[in-house]
C-alpha cells in the first residue's frame, strides 16, 4: 500500500489550521467554537454561575484576611461583540467573597458576618463588604480557693473590602409596536398569504402559528461560553434558518406563507422572542394583490407556462435549421 506523500499531509494540516478563520468571516464564529461551545438551550438558569477562578486579592486587618470579587453577571449575553445584562446591575452581579481569622492559638473566632452594599457610579458597579467578627480571648485564672478556670473576654473586629466592575450595557428591545405586513395573493392557481416582518433586529426567533400549524424562524444562534473566571454566558451570532412542518404553513425567503384562499387574521398568532422575553405581534398591515384584473387580462403565469411547453419545439426547430445549412 502506498504511503501518503509528506506534501499532502502538510497541505491537510495547513488547510485545517486556516479553516476556522475562513468560516468565521461570515458570522464571527469559527468551527472550533461550534465544536467546543454547546448551543444554548434557551434557558439562562441552566448556565453555570459558580466561579472556578475568582481573583482572591487578600486584604488584611482587624485580625482577619478577606477578599471580594465580582466574578461575572447573571443572564449575560454577547451580541455582535457587545455584552448585555437584563435588569438591575446589583441583582445581576455575581459576587464571591471570603474572610478568615488570623487569631493566635489562645484566641477563638465565634462568627464572621458579611454585609454587602452596592453602588452604581456612572457605568461602574462598586461592591462593599463590611465584615464583622466576634471573637474571644481565653485566659486561665485561679480562684482564691486555688481552683483554676478559663476566663473568656469577647471582642468585635471589623474589616471592609471593595471591588468594582464595568457594567455591561442594559438590553432594551424597543420593537414592542412592531408590525407584520401581510399580503394576500389572489389567484386561482395558487392563492397564498405572505407574512413579512420588516424589523427583526434584536430578535432571537419567531414562531408563526395559523390554526393548528406552526413554523419556526431562527434569527440568532447562541453558544455557551465562559469568562476568564469560569462564569458562563451566551454569545449570540446572527444565523437565520427555518423549520417547516410541511403543511399549509411554510416559508419563502424571509417570509412565512399561509397556503390557500381562506386566510383570516384571527387565526394567526405571531410570537417574537428576544434573548430575554417573549412578545406577541398584534399589529397587522393587510393588503391584497389581485393577479387577475378582469376577464380579458392574461394570467401572470401564462407566459412562463407557454415558454415551458414550446421550448422543446423551438429547440428542434433551431437544430433542424442548422442541419439544413
Amino acid at each position: 500500500m502506498r504511503k501518503p506523500r509528506r506534501g499532502a499531509v502538510i497541505l491537510l494540516i495547513v488547510f485545517l489550521f486556516f479553516l476556522p478563520s475562513c468560516a468565521a468571516i461570515d458570522n464571527d464564529f469559527s468551527i472550533w467554537d461550534k465544536l467546543f461551545n454547546p448551543v444554548w438551550d434557551g434557558d439562562f438558569s441552566s448556565l453555570n454561575y459558580k466561579a472556578t477562578y475568582p481573583e482572591n486579592n487578600v486584604t488584611s486587618g482587624g485580625n482577619m484576611e478577606a477578599w471580594l470579587d465580582i466574578v461575572g453577571w447573571f443572564n449575560m449575553s454577547r451580541i455582535n461583540g457587545t455584552d448585555y445584562i437584563y435588569g438591575d446591575p446589583a441583582n445581576q452581579s455575581i459576587t464571591e467573597y471570603n474572610a478568615v481569622d488570623t487569631l493566635g492559638w489562645d484566641d477563638n473566632m465565634d462568627w464572621i458576618k458579611h454585609e454587602l452594599l452596592y453602588d452604581v457610579v456612572n457605568d461602574t458597579l462598586i461592591v462593599q463588604d463590611n465584615i464583622t467578627m466576634l471573637w474571644h480571648h481565653s485566659e486561665e485564672k485561679t480562684t482564691s480557693e486555688g481552683h483554676t478556670y478559663i476566663q473568656k473576654t469577647y471582642y468585635y473586629s471589623y474589616l471592609t473590602v471593595y471591588d468594582s466592575e464595568i457594567i455591561p450595557k442594559q438590553y432594551v428591545y424597543d420593537g414592542q409596536n412592531i408590525e407584520a405586513l401581510i399580503t394576500f395573493y389572489n389567484n386561482s392557481i395558487n392563492p397564498k398569504s405572505v407574512i413579512f416582518i420588516p424589523d427583526k433586529l434584536g430578535l432571537y426567533s419567531i414562531d408563526y402559528t395559523y390554526k393548528n400549524e406552526s413554523v419556526h424562524e431562527d434569527l440568532m444562534t447562541g453558544y455557551v461560553e465562559n469568562n476568564s473566571k469560569g462564569i458562563e454566558f451566551v454569545n449570540f451570532t446572527y444565523n437565520s434558518g427555518w423549520s417547516d412542518p410541511g403543511g399549509n404553513l411554510s416559508h419563502i425567503g424571509v417570509c412565512a406563507v399561509v397556503k390557500g384562499g381562506n386566510f383570516t387574521p384571527d387565526n394567526l398568532s405571531i410570537d417574537i422572542y428576544t434573548p430575554y422575553e417573549q412578545l406577541n405581534i398584534t399589529n397587522y398591515n393587510l393588503s391584497t394583490c389581485n393577479l387577475f384584473n378582469g376577464e380579458r387580462s392574461m394570467h401572470i403565469l401564462l407566459f412562463p407556462i407557454l415558454l415551458i411547453i414550446f421550448s422543446p419545439f423551438l429547440l428542434i426547430y433551431f437544430i433542424y435549421k442548422r442541419a439544413g445549412r
